[in-house]
């Protein structure tokens, strides 16, 4: 019973970010905190970062959650908000990890 109450609260503030609520997304960021954490945690640990570069993972993982919860259709059924949020996260920082990573070797290109 929980878990559907904890579901009925995120669909609130969805629509509330759709919406454009103001406080909406600093409470959808609170609930999905934990994952964010993670997720940035697991990507830190594959790739070296600076304190800079951790800090825009987290600003970039920030983001994804917003657009996702923007884009987020409340109608279907199939796929819960929590799924498609990491999803989205992790296309992120993937997609942010590259960027690094191609930017590092123009680097090296360059000093070298």
């Amino acid at each position: 019973m929980a878990e559907q109450a904890e579901q009925q609260e995120v669909c609130r503030l969805i629509r509330a970010v759709q919406r454009g609520e103001p406080t909406a997304f600093d409470d959808l960021m609170a609930c999905y905190a934990p994952l964010l954490k993670r997720m940035i945690g697991s990507f830190s640990k594959t790739t070296v970062l600076c304190e800079a570069e951790k800090e825009d993972l987290k600003q970039e993982a920030a983001i994804a959650l917003y657009k996702a919860a923007l884009g987020f259709d409340l109608g279907q059924t199939k796929v819960t908000f929590g799924l498609y949020a990491k999803i989205c996260i992790r296309n992120r920082l993937v997609s942010v990890k590259g960027t690094y990573q191609f930017f590092r070797i123009i680097l090296y290109v360059i000093q070298h």
